[in-house]
């Protein structure tokens, strides 16, 4: 079946898959490697000069 070309791909992936598109398991994937890079960083100064 072809999807409407107008269709949103939010709505074409909600139809297909029945849930909400969430970055919640890439956020709980990466949290210990951004734990580690904020404690290892620390005191560092951000940006360019």
């Amino acid at each position: 079946m072809v999807q409407d070309q107008t269709a949103g791909w939010l709505k074409i992936l909600r139809d297909a898959t029945g849930e909400d598109l969430s970055t919640r398991a890439m956020v709980e994937y990466y949290t210990p490697l951004l734990l580690w890079l904020e404690k290892e960083n620390a005191g560092r100064p951000i940006g360019w000069k």
